[in-house]
């Protein structure tokens, strides 16, 4: 083991700044890491609303055509019943 006491002073600070910048070069990569991650995060959770919002325009308009269907016999519902039926399957399993 070396005696650090006996050291050449410009040594000493030398490394110390070496192990400093190799700090701060770790310390950076760990953030980017985590930048990278919680980017991620954010990005599904808006993926999961984004979904889910669209889930419920898709429902409100089904529940809209079935009110339609049974007030107005004439409806484009009424004629289009199996595409109805696809659309709100989904929802009914």
């Amino acid at each position: 083991m070396a005696d650090h006491a006996l050291e050449d002073p410009v040594q000493a600070r030398a490394r110390e700044l070496e192990a400093r910048r190799e700090f701060a070069r770790a310390l950076d990569d760990e953030l980017a890491a985590l930048r990278v991650g919680l980017r991620l995060q954010i990005i599904q959770r808006f993926e999961t609303l984004l979904a889910e919002h669209t889930a419920d325009a898709v429902l409100l308009q089904l529940v809209r055509e079935a009110y339609d269907y049974f007030e107005a016999p004439e409806s484009r519902t009424r004629h289009d019943i199996e595409a109805w039926v696809k659309t709100a399957r989904p929802f009914v399993r």
